[in-house]
């Protein structure tokens, strides 16, 4: 008797700690998903993206749906210069977007022969200033062209306007 209850005093914290990692886990997970699918103030919902890409019907107000269409599509379908220039504009547009409502994001791809990390979001600073680095993994031959071109537009927009920031408000 006092054996078992030994073994399961020791249990019980183990499952409570296991059962706290994993609510961590989806917590993050769920902000993640929240912030890979949300459509910034600025960005206004209309039909240009829609017209432009007929075929898909679908707005590209997101970072998920830049990814999906400038990053996976691309290779798959022969987007004109205008649907590739119109989703170039896009990407920066979205950086402003969460640059102006004081969530500015930084894109880090990750993965490879490593694996992925465990945390795909978190915050660091840049010129004094916290970002929000969003992480997309990819495995050893994964990335695209593309999404290493999605990725400098939205960095260098979130950079840009960080560093005009920062030199002028000493």
């Amino acid at each position: 008797m006092k054996y078992t209850a030994i073994v399961i005093l020791f249990f019980i914290p183990l499952l409570v700690f296991g059962q706290e990692s994993k609510n961590e886990d989806d917590n993050d997970l769920t902000e993640y998903n929240l912030l890979f699918n949300y459509t910034p103030k600025a960005i206004i919902n209309d039909t240009a993206s829609i017209t432009i890409l007929e075929k898909h019907k679908l707005p590209l107000n997101t970072i998920g749906q830049l990814y999906m269409h400038y990053g996976w599509l691309q290779q798959s379908y022969d987007f004109s210069l205008e649907q590739i220039s119109f989703m170039e504009k896009r990407i920066d547009q979205i950086a402003l977007g969460f640059y102006l409502e004081d969530n500015p994001i930084l894109i880090e791809s990750v993965g490879g022969y490593a694996g992925c990390p465990d945390k795909m979001m978190y915050k660091d600073t840049y010129l004094n200033k916290e970002v929000t680095i969003f992480r997309f993994c990819f495995s050893c031959t994964d990335i695209r062209k593309y999404h290493r071109k999605l990725h400098n537009i939205f960095n260098n927009r979130t950079k840009k306007l960080i560093d005009y920031q920062s030199n002028t408000n000493p």
